[in-house]
């Protein structure tokens, strides 16, 4: 991409469910009447130069509590400064403040008696900052972005579809071995050692520290040589989802590209923002495809020419990894765009990429 996001350049404030823009250096406290037992914490937590796993783990090494008791609504970008809504599991409001963490703050915390639910938030605030001439479109197409798509070696997808397609043998060995795209020198020689001498036991005593997951792998296979599942299930859950969630990002990308009919078409919510739950006509959808989704014949041909079928999203050796399925909207609204601060600043509903927006607005 021609724009380089940087943390100075590039900021992300979270749209609430309740429609509110958690704005970056503001306090804020939600609390609510609750219950006497309000085992929860809730906190805007703003962070530069961390993803949101990474900055609650900090968060959690600090306060010496383990990093399971957080949730959070949406995941953010490394490349940026973001704001979010969390929630921690039995910290008094008053400890977590007390937090010391670099580039990491907590502007306001408060008593609440339920976790921050992954996925409960209506959107994102971009701002940017360019000196490039932007183009004012009112949305954009739909496209899963890059990242999504793994972060150097980009084989994310590729292991994904060797998993639906049975092949847990080669998705291991993709895992371990594909050096493409890979920066880190001792990383590239270890993978290419791995491959050509193909004994997981001696790989475990020479990958490279860094490669934590990868040494989760090969310290399975050195217990048990030829469990590829086991190998694949040392993994953690998150990320062999996204092996599976890769292929059918994948596949909603392609099927932009050949211009397919929409599944169907949804209206929008009280805040104005895309809402499949509600009916209407205002943005069209459609399907991520999974294993229970009714899909159509150009669905079906696109998943054939990728060596796949609809049964093959339903794991019988893996079901933790089947996936059901569900809908997306095909264009992605552009909402409240306003030049502002040496750059632009716009609105997307969750799950819409900034990273696309912005090649669209700026014309790349």
């Amino acid at each position: 991409m021609i724009v380089e996001f940087t943390p100075d350049s590039f900021f992300v404030e979270e749209i609430t469910s309740d429609g509110i823009t958690l704005e970056l250096g503001k306090t804020y406290s939600f609390e609510k009447p609750a219950p006497e037992r309000d085992f929860f914490t809730h906190f805007v937590l703003q962070k530069r130069e961390w993803n949101t796993v990474q900055a609650l783990g900090a968060i959690a090494r600090n306060l010496h509590v383990k990093p399971s008791r957080f949730d959070f609504a949406g995941t953010k970008d490394r490349q940026a400064t973001t704001t979010q809504l969390c929630s921690v599991f039995a910290l008094p409001p008053e400890r977590l403040l007390q937090a010391r963490v670099k580039d990491v703050q907590i502007n306001g915390a408060w008593k609440a008696d339920a976790k921050v639910r992954l996925g409960n938030l209506l959107g994102n605030r971009f701002t940017i900052k360019t000196d490039k001439p932007v183009n004012a479109i009112p949305s954009f197409p739909n496209y899963f972005g890059e990242q999504r798509f793994g972060s150097g070696r980009k084989n994310t997808a590729k292991i994904g579809k060797l998993i639906l397609q049975g092949d847990y043998e080669n998705a291991v060995r993709s895992y371990l071995c594909d050096s493409e795209g890979e920066e880190n020198i001792d990383a590239v020689r270890a993978r290419e050692t791995l491959l050509g001498e193909n004994d997981f036991a001696a790989a475990a005593a020479y990958f490279p520290h860094h490669l934590k997951y990868e040494l989760s792998m090969l310290r399975s296979l050195s217990k048990e040589p030829t469990n590829y599942i086991a190998a694949i299930r040392a993994l953690p859950r998150s990320l062999q989802l996204m092996f599976v969630h890769a292929v059918q990002s994948d596949l909603f990308n392609k099927r932009i590209d050949l211009h397919l009919p929409p599944t169907s078409t949804c209206g929008k919510d009280a805040h104005d923002f895309p809402s499949v739950a509600v009916e209407g006509a205002d943005f069209t959808l459609g399907n991520i495809i999974g294993y229970s989704n009714a899909i159509s014949e150009d669905e079906r041909i696109l998943l054939e020419s990728e060596g796949l079928a609809q049964d093959s999203f339903k794991l019988k050796a893996m079901p933790e990894l089947s996936a059901k399925g569900t809908l997306r909207l095909l264009e992605a609204p552009i909402m409240n765009f306003e030049n502002a601060d040496g750059g632009f600043r716009f609105s997307l509903p969750k799950g819409c990429y900034a990273t696309v927006a912005v090649k669209y607005i700026l014309n790349e």
